[in-house]
């Protein structure tokens, strides 16, 4: 028991030292920016470069001028554990993201498809998830951990209304896409500071989030420039049920399973960072709620007949709640604004989430962080940070530990 207590330790150390990183994304990489002058051909590499080949000899600005973007990008990482955990060694981890953005109306030249999208990607991934070889924790350890495989990711439609107010977006969707984003979190590599551990351990099969976006859609309503609303429709359980590890019963993102329940989420977010808004320390501030229904959740403590699972004469089968939920929050702060071109901004964030703990392995989820912006002064654009997370183990969870030490030593 002591060797998985240093091991849960050694995941709340490594998100600390891990976090300081340049920003990254966690789950789908979103629409690429469109160049503007690069040289057809790049004379010499550069660091803050946008793309390492330019423009391609033409073909990247052809492609967007008829409304298509290309991008690619290949993240590769070296990690060792050093104390703890299951066990040591470095173990090396690669993947390539590969996505395009399509505006319909432009690419066809058909009117009704004006404000029409189409967004694919595709994940391919190389080496070993050095959490669950080496550490052992509930928080994988970096942002794109998953089964070496080649995987199909999000893959969506949406459509703007209103001159662009609302939209309904529609596809195999991720909710860590837009739902429970903090942007100054985003500057760091551990996954659980994009899709909280808390929601990957309690939704079945890890929840529609990546590696395994799901069937959804939803919809976004800008009220004004500093109020959101956004609601969604998921399934409950992206990976199926045709093998106990998630990731195996979807191994190529082509599962789209729709009978695991549904999930439907909704969010508000307020934001004070808005066209001369005049604000000098802007933050955005967002309160939001998950619940999933059809699909059976196991009581932890007790069975179906009221009997404590640890006792003896327990019929060992658990008590099966029809529905689950859970609330969260987030404030992401700028606390100082730094000069009028960005150097030496201090930014802060929290978030904050909780389920019930009779059917949920974790009721309670914090994570927080700073971040510093341009600590080198010829470096303007670097950034500097530091983050935690923390995940409690429920008490229902805990319970069922002492009944079982109760019982054996009753016996």
């Amino acid at each position: 028991m002591r060797r998985r207590a240093w091991a849960w330790g050694l995941a709340g150390v490594m998100e600390v030292a891990l976090a300081v990183a340049a920003p990254v994304a966690f789950a789908d990489t979103g629409p690429c920016d469109a160049p503007q002058g690069l040289p057809q051909y790049p004379d010499k590499f550069d660091w803050n470069a946008s793309y390492l080949l330019g423009d391609l000899g033409g073909v990247r600005k052809t492609a967007q001028d008829a409304g298509i973007n290309l991008c690619f990008q290949y993240n590769a990482t070296v990690y060792d554990n050093a104390q703890g955990g299951l066990k040591r060694g470095p173990i090396a981890e690669g993947q390539i993201f590969s996505w395009i953005d399509v505006d319909l109306g432009k690419f066809t030249g058909v009117g009704l498809l004006g404000d029409t999208f189409l967004h694919a990607s595709m994940y391919s991934m190389q080496g070993r998830p050095i959490t669950t070889r080496e550490i052992g924790s509930f928080a994988a350890a970096t942002f794109f951990e998953e089964l070496a495989t080649t995987r199909l990711g999000p893959v969506w439609l949406e459509k703007h209304f209103l001159e662009g107010k609302l939209s309904l977006r529609a596809g195999q969707l991720g909710i860590d896409d837009e739902f429970l984003i903090s942007p100054t979190a985003t500057a760091f590599i551990n996954s659980s500071f994009g899709f909280p551990a808390w929601m990957a351990t309690v939704l079945p099969g890890g929840g529609p989030a990546y590696p395994l976006p799901g069937p959804g859609a939803r919809l976004k309503y800008n009220v004004t420039d500093a109020v959101t609303l956004m609601g969604g429709v998921f399934t409950g359980d992206p990976a199926g049920r045709g093998n106990p590890v998630p990731q195996l019963a979807n191994r190529y993102g082509t599962t789209f399973n729709l009978n695991g329940g549904t999930l439907y989420i909704a969010e508000a977010a307020y934001s004070t960072a808005t066209p001369n808004s005049g604000v000098e320390r802007p933050g955005t501030y967002k309160i939001g709620s998950w619940f999933e229904a059809g699909h059976r959740f196991n009581d932890l403590r007790f069975d179906d007949t009221g009997l404590l699972l640890a006792d003896p004469s327990s019929t060992g089968r658990p008590r099966r709640h029809g529905t689950d939920w859970g609330v969260y929050g987030v404030i992401d702060q700028t606390i100082l604004p730094g000069d009028k071109d960005g150097l030496h901004k201090l930014a802060s964030f929290l978030r904050v989430g909780g389920s019930p703990s009779d059917r949920n392995l974790i009721d309670f989820y914090a994570d927080g962080g700073l971040t510093f912006t341009g600590p080198i002064p010829t470096r303007p654009t670097d950034l500097i940070g530091i983050g935690a997370a923390y995940s409690r183990v429920s008490d229902a969870a805990r319970a069922f530990d002492r009944d079982t030490r109760l019982f054996a030593a009753s016996a």
